[in-house]
């Protein structure tokens, strides 16, 4: 018996040495007669850590409830690859929890009323098919939400009204159709409704082209990703006015059959408006003709905004007015396509 339980401390004391980190964290196993996780105290990593301490990874263990006696301070919690049907706490356990990872379980219910601080949630791949619109209330610290790969076909226009903090918003690969959630006002009358969103994906649902135009004015979006979107209107992703500081817009696979030069460039005058710099995903697309109008080469020229596109796999087609295009725009052609369009 005493030679049994030296050999248990030997290997609970191997463990902790083999995944002790570099950084100084440390990680032991939390021991349970039903489950076993890996704690993590504070080390010398900055608290502002996007996983912080004190920190609890419960992954694939085949949990259909969420542990109730870990660190009562517990911070950060990750139960990705569990049985989880749906998501609560009891009152009173885990106040400080500020990072939730519940990605690839069958969550389909929520309830975050006893997470006030929850800062990042993680709700990919699950089988939320609808959410309430109180279902993240009291989350005014809410700034990376990702409810993406779900199977959510609407969204009400006052489910976000909590959450004016939020930064990063990931709702790709659901079945939405309409966009109606971002008819909804902030809670808080010092801002607007997604006035601080950096990053919003939208990517492989469902949205007619009409839906592109009904997009709010997001001021401080630098990167909007619609990747299988059948319906995306170029046009109106691609206004400054509306997107001021968007760097970054992923349109590949959409189906996108002609691309209009013109509308890659603010050419209304008001340059002060547009991004100083945009990087245009196409890839993938049915792309065989660029639309150009020669009488805009000059503005085209001499327009501050650097724009460039990746038409990498499409069927380009290189005829008289593709090779007109290239003549007209010279330089600015090459540093448009980057390298992307091969003839």
């Amino acid at each position: 018996m005493r030679r049994m339980w030296m050999n248990h401390l030997l290997l609970v004391a191997s463990l902790r040495f083999l995944i002790q980190p570099s950084s100084g964290n440390i990680v032991t196993p939390c021991l349970h007669h039903e489950f076993h996780c890996l704690c993590s105290a504070p080390g010398d990593v900055a608290e502002q850590s996007s996983f912080p301490y004190p920190a609890a990874a419960c992954q694939e263990q085949n949990l259909s409830y969420v542990p109730q006696f870990l660190n009562p301070k517990l911070k950060s919690l990750r139960l990705t690859g569990n049985t989880l049907l749906s998501f609560s706490l009891p009152p009173l356990i885990y106040l400080q929890l500020s990072v939730l990872d519940v990605s690839h379980n069958s969550i389909s219910s929520l309830d975050f009323s006893q997470c006030p601080r929850l800062r990042r949630i993680d709700l990919s791949w699950n089988r939320l098919t609808a959410l309430n619109e109180s279902a993240f209330r009291g989350l005014n610290l809410l700034t990376h939400l990702n409810i993406a790969h779900n199977n959510i076909r609407q969204l009400l226009p006052a489910i976000f009204q909590p959450v004016s903090e939020l930064t990063h918003l990931d709702l790709s690969e659901n079945l939405l159709s309409g966009m109606n959630f971002f008819d909804g006002h902030s809670s808080d009358p010092n801002h607007q409704l997604f006035e601080k969103l950096e990053m919003l994906s939208l990517a492989g649902n469902k949205f007619a082209s009409i839906e592109f135009c009904s997009l709010p004015q997001l001021p401080s979006l630098t990167v909007l990703d619609v990747t299988g979107s059948p319906h995306a209107n170029l046009t109106c992703l691609l206004n400054p006015h509306r997107f001021p500081s968007l760097g970054v817009l992923n349109v590949s696979r959409c189906f996108l059959e002609r691309l209009d030069l013109d509308a890659l460039f603010d050419l209304s005058g008001n340059q002060t408006v547009a991004p100083a710099a945009i990087v245009l995903n196409l890839t993938g697309n049915q792309i065989r003709l660029l639309d150009y109008n020669p009488h805009n080469a000059e503005r085209i020229l001499q327009h501050r905004q650097n724009v460039s596109v990746e038409l990498t796999g499409n069927p380009v087609l290189c005829d008289c007015s593709f090779y007109q295009v290239f003549l007209d725009l010279g330089s600015r052609f090459e540093q448009l396509f980057q390298g992307s369009l091969v003839w």
